[in-house]
């Protein structure tokens, strides 16, 4: 290993600590996406999203249909 080398790591460790103690990145702040549909909780992940053809918006699974969930037809640009 380099002496530059050794010095970015040591730049990249002052950096990640700096950070770590301004406090402003908490991943446990982080909030999920949901569901938007009422009273559904359902955390969407990876696979269980899909996205609606009509309104183009983001549900579970099991709104999935344009019928279960408030889905609207967006406007076409005039």
């Amino acid at each position: 290993m380099s002496m530059e080398r050794v010095g970015v790591m040591e730049e990249e460790e002052v950096i990640l600590e700096q950070h770590v103690r301004s406090g402003d990145c908490n991943p446990s702040n982080k909030k999920k996406p949901r569901c938007p549909v009422k009273r559904c909780k359902q955390v969407l992940t990876f696979s269980n999203t899909t996205t609606c053809k009509i309104c183009t918006q983001k549900v579970c699974l099991s709104h999935r249909f344009p019928s279960d969930h408030p889905a609207t037809k967006l406007q076409e640009p005039h």
